[in-house]
């Protein structure tokens, strides 16, 4: 889920259910809402158009842009900081013959400002992205050999950061940009300019994401059913397993501090307390938006 410090929404991933939403016809879709509940989703309309659909709280479409993804190519992400959106994507093709890509939308008319090529890697994609509230987006590139690159409002690169593996990013209040690691590697804290604040090894398991809260503490979501919360200086606040032992593959708190996440292949939101790691509840939904408390929680796994 790519992720700004304290976003009160996830992102989703592939699953929709009927509604008189245009947006909600979309398949192959990825979406993210605003703090107002506007929505923003990327996916492939009927006639198989990759499209950027944009629907206010009450669902009336106030705009709707075409995506740059070519026949064969797939959207990997999106995120929005209310002002900007950003849609990341790989052209056609396997392994050495794609290009991953990145697009950014004006949020209010759906105007495209910029779509460029992520990195030079010859196997590309945008596996993650999180926007830093301050105009700027980090982009997870590539998947093995993977950066971390931070794109300022007009499409120019600032920052690129080695982080091999990356899984997730998630970016604190100061501007911090923190990953985890998809290969056994640490949990990985950076300055906005790359230099390293803190690494730490939570477990012997891969990751599948990271979100931060609204005190600056970390959550990791871990395949092999493990859910693990670290202070905002790297140490260990407490680890605990999922409900149903699978991989839990997305994850984000709400506005009191709480950890929210969803386990692979599962219909249900739970809800874990932040300072204890016990389980509070957790929401059935039939559609892909649930409310949890005053947080509009739009959650699915792949």
């Amino acid at each position: 889920m790519g992720k700004v410090a304290c976003a009160p929404a996830i992102r989703t991933a592939g699953r929709r259910q009927p509604s008189p939403d245009r947006s909600l016809a979309l398949s192959a879709v990825h979406d993210v809402r605003t703090a107002e509940r506007n929505r923003y989703a990327a996916g492939v309309d009927a006639d198989g158009n990759r499209v950027l659909i944009a629907d206010d709280a009450v669902g009336t479409t106030l705009w709707q842009a075409s995506l740059a993804v070519p026949t064969g190519g797939q959207i990997t992400e999106a995120v929005t900081d209310g002002t900007k959106v950003w849609v990341g994507y790989h052209t056609g093709g396997t392994g050495y013959d794609r290009d991953g890509r990145l697009s950014q939308f004006d949020a209010a008319s759906g105007t495209r400002d910029w779509d460029q090529k992520i990195d030079d890697s010859y196997s590309g994609t945008v596996s993650a992205l999180a926007a830093d509230g301050n105009g700027s987006v980090w982009a997870v590139a590539s998947q093995r050999h993977s950066t971390l690159r931070r794109f300022a409002a007009d499409g120019s690169l600032t920052t690129t950061i080695s982080h091999d593996f990356a899984a997730g990013v998630a970016v604190a209040a100061n501007g911090d940009v923190i990953s985890a690691s998809t290969s056994l590697g640490p949990v990985t804290r950076y300055t906005p300019n790359g230099a390293l604040v803190w690494q730490e090894e939570v477990r012997r398991n891969p990751d599948n994401d990271v979100a931060i809260g609204p005190d600056g503490q970390v959550a990791v979501a871990s395949r092999y059913d493990k859910i693990v919360l670290l202070e905002p200086d790297g140490t260990q606040r407490w680890a605990t397993g999922t409900r149903a032992g699978v991989d839990a593959v997305d994850v984000e708190f709400d506005p009191d501090g709480n950890v929210l996440y969803v386990e692979r292949g599962r219909s249900y939101v739970e809800r874990l307390d932040g300072a204890t790691g016990g389980r509070i509840g957790q929401v059935y939904f039939e559609s892909d938006v649930v409310d949890l408390g005053d947080t509009p929680v739009a959650i699915a796994g792949p």
